[in-house]
């Protein structure tokens, strides 16, 4: 479900229901997020299937996790929260990933 709130110095912002199902949404500045869609895809032999494929990804700082009203740093498993991805083109259905940027520094 979708959702239209008023964020003071930013103004009207959509906000995703959902519910973690995996793992746990984090704010941090190494955490990101990512939408994928479902999206009919065809072979070369003309077969048609459904996969999800990434169709946005956040930019740092630009996310908002809300547990209820009160904005938060973390969701852990099985909890209803509302995202905020600063995008409007979040639609009933997408999976929003968060995944965490690591550096590795390289060895020989």
């Amino acid at each position: 479900q979708m959702f239209t709130i008023t964020k003071k110095g930013v103004g009207k912002v959509k906000i995703a229901g959902c519910v973690v199902t995996e793992g746990k949404l984090a704010l941090a500045p190494n955490h990101l997020f990512r939408v994928l869609r479902e999206v009919e895809v065809e072979d070369e032999d003309g077969n048609k299937s459904k996969e999800r494929q990434p169709v946005f990804h956040s930019k740092p700082g630009k996310t908002s996790l809300r547990y209820y009203q009160e904005e938060v740093n973390e969701i852990k498993y099985g909890s209803d929260c509302g995202v905020g991805l600063g995008w409007d083109g979040l639609r009933e259905g997408d999976v929003i990933e968060c995944f965490e940027r690591l550096s590795v520094k390289q060895t020989l």
